[in-house]
């Protein structure tokens, strides 16, 4: 099963790279409802708890849009604008909609062994969109879906799940879901087409920072966190809930040739 390795080499290779990493498959795609980027959406819940270590967000499932045959000529989230009702459950305990993906600083990832949560270092969690701690579990109760939800594109039109199931499923597991499953997740109680909506602003609005400028804008920052106090001279409280800041600046330094005085910037946030 490659699943679980493809998430560790994500971790080793870019756990410094990035702020957040969200951990999702092909058929979902995240969706904020406040007209945020997901980042600011994930900075304003996550910001405010220290313990917090990663958001928890529910799916929202859609279903085939009463659709037998694929048709490639749109892309999915056109094709399919219908889902099943918030908060659908398979049973009164767990499935559909109270299933959940997550978005986690990288650097307090302990390991993963699930697609569904993480493990973290030094007590931190997860939480859901009210901010409230969620167990390291498949899901979240009450399901929530009035920030930010991931749209699930489980079943797509029956030929494509029957493609797909055929091809074995990403837990290794070489037998497909059954067709009842097909059924089960054809939900299209109500229209939907919020992330469309969503998706067009976004790209209205979107601005493209060329490499050039944000190497810039990186090595600047660097530069100005490691340079804030002098590591010789700074007082104990200084260092205080740092260590996730030092050994990204480590990280980031070896990725850029920056000298701070006599000093590379590698050699700066080793000292």
């Amino acid at each position: 099963m490659m699943q679980y390795p493809a998430y560790d080499d994500a971790l080793d290779k870019f756990r410094f790279d990035c702020r957040y990493m969200a951990f999702i498959d092909l058929d979902e795609f995240i969706y904020p409802k406040t007209g945020q980027s997901i980042a600011e959406v994930v900075d304003e819940i996550l910001s405010p708890i220290p313990e917090a270590a990663g958001l928890g967000i529910n799916w929202q499932c859609f279903g085939s849009n009463g659709q037998e045959k694929a048709d490639y000529s749109r892309g999915v989230l056109e094709r399919f604008t219908r889902r099943a009702k918030c908060d659908w459950s398979r049973t009164a305990e767990a499935g559909g909609n109270f299933y959940k993906k997550v978005i986690d600083n990288p650097r307090l990832i302990r390991y993963r062994s699930s697609p569904h949560f993480s493990v973290y270092f030094c007590g931190k969690a997860t939480v859901n969109s009210n901010g409230e701690f969620i167990p390291p579990w498949y899901g979240n109760r009450p399901i929530l879906a009035d920030k930010i939800v991931i749209n699930h594109y489980h079943t797509k039109s029956k030929e494509e799940f029957l493609l797909k199931q055929s091809k074995g499923r990403a837990d290794g597991n070489t037998m497909g879901l059954p067709i009842e499953v097909f059924y089960l997740f054809d939900r299209n109680d109500e229209f939907d087409d919020g992330i469309l909506k969503y998706r067009a602003a976004r790209m209205k609005n979107s601005f493209h920072e060329d490499d050039n400028t944000r190497a810039n804008r990186v090595a600047n920052t660097l530069i100005q966190t490691l340079t804030q106090c002098s590591p010789s001279n700074a007082p104990a409280e200084f260092f205080t809930d740092k260590l996730e800041t030092f050994l990204t600046c480590r990280a980031v330094a070896e990725k850029f040739d920056i000298k701070i005085g006599e000093r590379s910037a590698e050699e700066y946030a080793l000292v």
